[in-house]
């Protein structure tokens, strides 16, 4: 059982972890200690609510489906099709993400001014590993996802001692307050891992393990995280930047400098190809193109939004988890609802949580679209 729910948690947190992570410490630093406190303890119980909601939707639903095809099949037409935008979009959005981030750490061994070399080289080499095999693509997720942990251990370990820093900062920003919502959820999000999850269990006869799978998939993430703001505020405070690569140069010594950027190159080169396949295989399958329709989309829309202006990391992670994955959150409380109901156990305590779900969603929506 035990190999069972480890392999569970290692599907959801691989998933989970990505670029989020590097825009944490900025928005913790700015929000304030007690802040970014609230927001953890907040959001793991948000994301693995809203996961455990969908899981049950998987569960309950015969077949395969993604969230297009059980918007579909339970809330209509409107619904699917917002499913069927809001997916490819928000990931076409998360790739331009992984090149911003990809550029910073290109950029650790040249100069600055080589910044547009620096973003097309990333491009033109995620735009090729997206089409590897899809069982590269796999080995490439595990790849991935072990960098990031290296990277987040090595800052840890260097920033730790800059306990001055740490305690130096405010517990409130009132003007930042609600500034970690879009990057927290960003950072936390796992919903494509749920179905493979769901089915992984379902074979083995141990629908019983899903829920400690997610809890657990979402706190591993969340205690890497937490070591790495502590690690990147240690290091760089006061001057933390936006994606907490800039300024790493000057905090480390050179060889741990290449070594953290050859590691978050390959982050981001394997989590490109695995998210870039994702929305090839959306666009063929769910909105019916012809596979050079896909290709082109995961090729040149990404490189188009960034001279487009789409160039602030930051920005983009608030977009992307503010109004996207708050969108996909939306639906998948409404699809639970809508499955609780047609079961015949809704009571008044679903009712509540659904409010506050649906009421925390569309505020972070609302927030992300009229802050300036």
């Amino acid at each position: 059982m035990f190999k069972k729910l480890t392999l569970g948690v290692g599907l959801l947190s691989g998933s989970v972890i990505g670029a989020g992570v590097f825009a944490l410490p900025y928005v913790f630093y700015r929000a304030g200690w007690a802040v970014g406190l609230f927001y953890v303890v907040a959001f793991a119980v948000l994301v693995t609510v809203s996961h455990i909601m969908y899981a049950q939707v998987v569960e309950i639903t015969p077949g395969e489906h993604r969230l297009v095809g059980f918007s579909r099949i339970y809330l209509g037409k409107l619904s699917e099709w917002t499913a069927t935008l809001v997916s490819p979009i928000g990931l076409l959005l998360t790739l331009t993400v992984y090149l911003i981030l990809g550029e910073k750490f290109l950029l650790l061994f040249m100069p600055d001014s080589y910044g547009k070399i620096a973003f097309l080289v990333i491009w033109l080499l995620g735009t090729l590993v997206i089409f590897w095999e899809t069982g590269k693509l796999a080995l490439a997720e595990v790849l991935g996802t072990l960098s990031i942990a290296a990277i987040i251990f090595i800052i840890f370990g260097y920033g730790v001692g800059g306990s001055a820093n740490i305690a130096a900062l405010p517990a409130v920003d009132p003007k930042f307050i609600f500034l970690p919502y879009g990057a927290m959820l960003f950072a936390l999000w796992g919903r494509t891992a749920i179905p493979p999850i769901v089915r992984y269990f379902r074979d083995d006869n141990r629908l019983n393990l899903v829920k400690p799978a997610i809890i657990l998939g979402v706190l591993v993430p969340l205690l890497l995280y937490a070591l790495f703001i502590v690690g990147v505020i240690g290091l760089t405070a006061p001057y933390v930047t936006e994606s907490s690569v800039a300024n790493l140069a000057s905090a480390l010594p050179s060889g741990v400098v290449w070594l953290v950027g050859a590691l978050g190159i390959l982050a981001i080169l394997t989590s490109y190809a695995v998210i870039g396949k994702n929305i090839h295989q959306t666009v063929i399958f769910d909105i019916k193109q012809k596979p050079y329709v896909g290709a082109l989309v995961v090729a040149l829309v990404p490189l188009l939004l960034y001279f487009a202006g789409f160039k602030n990391f930051l920005y983009l992670v608030n977009i992307v988890g503010g109004v996207f994955l708050s969108v996909e959150g939306i639906l998948m409380t409404l699809l639970w609802r809508r499955v609780k109901i047609t079961a015949g156990s809704w009571n008044r305590l679903y009712g509540a949580a659904v409010y506050l779900l649906l009421a925390i969603f569309i505020g972070g929506i609302i927030y992300v679209l009229t802050y300036r």
